[in-house]
């Protein structure tokens, strides 16, 4: 009896034993699942922080060297300009007949020109090919296309670029309108002035030329969007996938060859607009735009008899302009001169208009000189719009 119970005292010491035992295993797998669990959860924050933190410096990354390309671009927009510009402006004169000692100072240009887009496009990634492309002129008898009754219209804010544009167009006898930044051509547009073609500039301050042409396009029925074709010294990348998804047709690398810009003409402008003629043929137009009164109605005004009207005033004011445009320009002949720009505007007397608003700008320039240096200008475009417009309203009354 007493054996039996000392035997059963054992076994429940044992069990005892065993219990506290278990319950020190089960506490310790539970403090050290708890502890793993916190040390998890810490190390996951820390992970999710560090992940965060990679996140942002990817970010800060990546927008430095958006911000960079940019920056480049724009480099490379400044550098090239002026460069394509001269090249341009040499490979037309290559074509003219000169003088020996200007073709030798032409070669010069050349050679400098040339030097300065290696080293920028050493810099700037373009390739031999781009180079290449510049060096394409025409010359000598072949077929010369001429598009006299095209209405174009250029939008670029540097005025080299402006005026190696133009002059290239001036080629193919073409309507131009020369403007210098964005807000105005979509002005004209708002206005219901009627182009053939728009060459809008990529980058320009304010608005460049994507945002511009998706301008543009919102003011335009779907069926009769103007084509607007790029001007861009920046090619390749996604750049010309942005020209086509805002809404232009065509670009065209700086520096312009004739040929290309050829090309894009004949693509772009109605057929019934074109002509070929030989070389020879054309006449120089002495670098003036040849103001047509006729092609001013048909385009904007199609009562006549208004028209007129319009045409009577502007003779009207712009004869008081030019008897007094030698005169000191005090406040009340400014604001003249101001209606009278508006007038050249309602004619579609571009040239005219240029003039009168960049006279306008001298008038508060401290040097006098400055404003009276550019009325002979202004005077001589009156008096040949004038001309035209007399024997226009004659022809009419005939």
């Amino acid at each position: 009896m007493i054996l039996a119970l000392t035997a059963a005292n054992s076994i429940n010491e044992w069990l005892l034993i065993g219990t506290i035992v278990a319950v020190c295993v089960l506490a310790f797998v539970i403090f050290d699942y708890y502890r793993s669990t916190q040390e998890y959860k810490r190390d996951t924050r820390a992970l999710t922080d560090e992940i965060e933190k990679l996140k942002q410096e990817t970010e800060t990354i990546r927008t430095e060297r958006d911000s960079n390309k940019t920056a480049l671009e724009g480099i490379s927009h400044e550098i090239l300009t002026p460069i394509n510009a001269i090249r341009t402006v040499v490979g037309m004169v290559d074509g003219e007949e000169v003088s020996n000692e200007i073709r030798e100072y032409c070669d010069v240009l050349k050679i400098s020109a040339q030097s300065l887009a290696h080293t920028a496009n050493s810099v700037f990634g373009y390739t031999e090919e781009d180079i290449e492309e510049s060096e394409q002129k025409m010359s000598g008898d072949a077929p010369r296309l001429i598009i006299p009754d095209a209405h174009i219209m250029v939008v670029d804010d540097n005025k080299v670029n402006i005026k190696v544009v133009t002059s290239l167009l001036n080629t193919f006898k073409a309507d131009i309108v020369a403007v210098d930044n964005a807000y105005e051509a979509i002005d004209r547009i708002r206005n219901e002035e009627k182009f053939d073609i728009i060459f809008m500039d990529h980058l320009m301050p304010g608005m460049d030329g994507i945002e511009a042409t998706k301008h543009i396009h919102e003011l335009e029925s779907e069926g009769s969007r103007t084509p607007v074709i790029a001007l861009t010294a920046n090619t390749g990348g996604d750049i010309e996938e942005r020209f086509f998804n805002a809404g232009m047709c065509d670009f065209l690398a700086k520096p312009i060859a004739l040929s290309q810009l050829e090309r894009i003409l004949k693509k772009w402008i109605s057929s019934d607009k074109q002509k070929l003629v030989k070389s020879t043929e054309v006449v120089a137009e002495k670098g003036y735009e040849i103001y047509r009164p006729e092609k001013a109605q048909a385009d904007y005004w199609s009562d006549y008899s208004l028209f007129k009207e319009v045409l009577m005033l502007f003779v009207r004011s712009g004869d008081m302009i030019v008897s007094r445009i030698n005169d000191k320009p005090d406040d009340d002949f400014v604001y003249e001169l101001t209606k009278f720009a508006r007038y050249t505007r309602s004619i579609r007397a571009t040239k005219l208009e240029k003039q009168v608003f960049e006279l306008i700008e001298s008038a508060d320039s401290p040097d006098e000189d400055v404003y009276h240096t550019k009325t002979g200008a202004v005077s001589d475009e009156y008096a040949r719009v004038k001309e035209a417009i007399n024997t226009f309203i004659a022809s009419k009354e005939a």
